[in-house]
């Protein structure tokens, strides 16, 4: 149990270890204003995911709860009974 709590953690310090590391090379190679920007873009496409994935988190959840409460309501519905020799339909 405790390994499958930190996987998500070990996934986000590996993202966040290689976007560390482009932004690193970039800096080597690139004037230092073009690092920065690369810098703010790497911040701004990890945090872009992070939203991403958090909203689907919640709409994942949001589903759930209906799901939860119409399940019971389902259960407690009637059935319709026709009376004998009525058509069904118009």
């Amino acid at each position: 149990m405790a390994l499958v709590s930190t996987l998500p953690i070990l996934f986000k310090r590996r993202h966040v270890c290689e976007a560390e590391l482009n932004i690193r090379k970039a800096a080597r190679h690139c004037h230092p204003v073009a690092a920065q920007q690369l810098a703010w873009q790497a911040l701004e496409n990890l945090r872009q995911q992070q939203a991403s994935a958090l909203a689907y988190f919640d709409v994942f959840l949001m589903m759930a709860v209906v799901t939860l409460v119409l399940v019971p309501v389902v259960l407690l519905m009637k059935r319709s009974v026709a009376e004998k020799g009525a058509h069904i339909g118009h």
